[in-house]
């Protein structure tokens, strides 16, 4: 296993080897937010997670349950830790952590703490749009 930062993976700070197919989770702690799985790089696969590009030029912030976690915490949540796991099976990763906010495989999931429930932020429904430049405010270039 190998531990990172978000800042550091989205920063570009993370000289990341090509694994193939990916598993990664997306923790504070011992509080588990999310298990994925990429064949792309993790970098790639963040950056989906919090850009949703909506038309040519525009992008939403928080596409996902995840990104809109990570937007409404930031700059705080670019210390989360995310654990990369090349090999493991995502299923049984989910089924065994729980995450909080995946919901296929998570018959489950951990309550999602207090702290990180900002309001609007991280309704569902939340959508904004913020130019590209927001992010450097979130220590992440």
């Amino acid at each position: 296993m190998i531990t990172v930062t978000l800042r550091e993976i989205l920063s570009d700070e993370y000289d990341e080897p090509d694994y193939g197919s990916t598993v990664y989770v997306i923790r504070d702690g011992e509080t588990v937010f999310y298990v994925g799985r990429t064949i792309d790089h993790i970098a790639n696969r963040l950056w989906r997670h919090l850009v949703l590009p909506i038309s040519k030029g525009a992008q939403v912030w928080g596409g996902s349950r995840l990104g809109r976690l990570i937007h409404a915490n930031a700059p705080e949540s670019t210390s989360c830790q995310v654990n990369i796991l090349p090999g493991a099976d995502e299923v049984a990763t989910i089924r065994k952590l729980r995450p909080c906010l995946n919901v296929t495989y998570n018959k489950r999931p951990s309550e999602l703490p207090s702290q990180y429930r900002k309001s609007p932020e991280f309704d569902p429904t939340y959508r904004t749009e913020h130019p590209a430049e927001d992010l450097i405010d979130y220590g992440v270039s």
